[in-house]
């Protein structure tokens, strides 16, 4: 089984902003947590002193992964399709089609 997830980052001030999507192979832990994208978490103030903290969601499973990237990148053209034809900010693939 394969997970599909993204990253939100959370400001203080309530807005959210979507980093990246990804893939990860192994399962939730006994704790229900998805050991890859809870490493990749981070918080802290960014580049304009707003104050964050990264947050994961899983939105979707496939039984393979060429179930899952199909899937990646169905969500990563989504995004593109409603922020001038950009992929998510730490996207590094797959980038829109």
């Amino acid at each position: 089984m394969k997970y599909i997830y993204k990253i939100v980052r959370n400001y203080a001030d309530g807005t959210m902003e979507t980093l990246k999507y990804g893939i990860t192979g192994k399962g939730p832990n006994s704790k229900g947590v998805l050991p890859r994208p809870n490493s990749q978490l981070k918080s802290g103030v960014d580049a304009n002193g707003r104050e964050f903290t990264d947050s994961y969601d899983q939105v979707a499973s496939a039984k393979n992964r060429a179930d899952a990237l199909a899937t990646e990148q169905k969500l990563v053209n989504d995004y593109a399709k409603v922020n001038k034809g950009k992929a998510p900010p730490d996207n590094a693939r797959p980038q829109p089609k």
